[in-house]
């Protein structure tokens, strides 16, 4: 590994055949390093959208603002 700090992008990969198996990698943005292990400490940044979209339909529903 580098000396760089990190700024890992999540992407699906397959063999590109369809009904292949898929799987996860991270790339670096800046390095260009790869890797199919999920990275110490990455977190998916969907899901902070999706709570935070889980959490306005929900406040939206109880208030009527729909």
């Amino acid at each position: 590994m580098s000396d760089c700090k990190h700024d890992w992008r999540c992407s699906k990969d397959s063999f590109g055949v369809e009904g292949s198996p898929t799987w996860l990698v991270w790339n670096c943005r800046k390095c260009g390093d790869e890797t199919t292990d999920q990275p110490e400490g990455w977190e998916d940044p969907r899901e902070a959208d999706a709570d935070y979209w889980y959490d306005k339909r929900r406040d939206d529903a109880m208030t009527g603002d729909l």
